[in-house]
């Protein structure tokens, strides 16, 4: 019991300014907390290094890593963020996918396969109860206090859903993608997203700009390149489906960030990469 709540003097201090700071409703969190600093403090380091060159997929946590030299990123399932990435100065803060649908456009992995340098995110569109779907007239006056009450009594027009794969691929210095969309309604407005925080100049064959916040930037075709500082990725091709900078159910861009979109109608097969280097490329 002595060894259980004999402290370190290490942290001591930590414990102390955590217990201070914290409200009457913040103590029971604050004791855990300073007990934890008391009694265990933070891990040591481990005297084994970081491996430098990776390609590792863990499915119960549905992650995919990749490191390469200065390149790390992550896929994940289960969410709307779909992959991030670092290269020197370059910060990928996000790749998100997303329909015009019904309220459920958004791609979210439920299933994730990897196969050496390439893993394959899968998602099915099936998001919410009797989405996407209409939900029909019962034939008779409803009073708008009790909409919501009926709907357990009404039939559903079901529509297909927004069923949708994302392969990706790393490969030397960057990573290809492949983007397929497998159900759903033709003339569907679609985007592939990319933010990246504030700060470099972004260029292509015929602009640069420097970029600000909350901007929103169609890669129409070919190619385009974001530098800061001396690292610098290139995206592309890009495409040029429609000009909506701020589809309905699409995340907004980040009040910090620049995105840089590619949109489509569907149907859906798309190719592109993400290349980083340093220097003049």
């Amino acid at each position: 019991q002595y060894n259980a709540s004999r402290p370190s003097p290490r942290y001591v201090r930590a414990a102390q300014w955590f217990w201070e700071k914290a409200s009457a409703e913040q103590v029971y969190d604050a004791s855990w907390l300073t007990y934890c600093l008391l009694k265990y403090g933070t891990p040591q380091a481990s005297s084994a290094g970081l491996p430098m060159d990776l390609v590792r997929y863990y499915p119960k946590n549905q992650i995919w890593r990749v490191r390469k030299g200065d390149l790390s990123a992550s896929v994940f399932g289960g969410v709307t963020r779909l992959m991030t990435l670092t290269y020197g100065e370059v910060e990928l803060r996000s790749i998100k996918i997303s329909q015009t649908y019904f309220g459920v456009g958004h791609f979210i992995a439920e299933t994730m396969t990897s196969d050496g340098n390439s893993v394959t995110l899968h998602s099915s569109g099936v998001q919410k109860l009797h989405k996407p779907g209409y939900e029909l007239p019962l034939g008779r006056p409803v009073d708008p206090d009790t909409w919501d009450d009926t709907f357990r009594e009404r039939d559903i027009y079901a529509i297909p859903p927004a069923e949708s794969a994302l392969t990706i691929t790393a490969v030397e210095n960057g990573f290809d993608f492949h983007f397929r969309t497998l159900d759903g309604l033709d003339q569907v407005p679609v985007q592939i997203a990319l933010d990246f925080p504030l700060e470099g100049y972004w260029e292509t064959a015929d602009t640069a700009l420097q970029t600000q916040p909350g901007q929103v930037i169609f890669l129409k075709q070919g190619q385009g390149e974001l530098r800061l500082g001396d690292d610098t990725i290139r995206i592309g091709p890009g495409a040029d489906g429609h000009r909506y900078y701020a589809m309905r159910h699409a995340e907004p861009v980040p009040a910090d960030s620049v995105r840089i979109l590619m949109t489509f109608i569907t149907p859906v097969d798309h190719r592109f990469s993400l290349r980083l280097f340093s220097g003049l490329g």
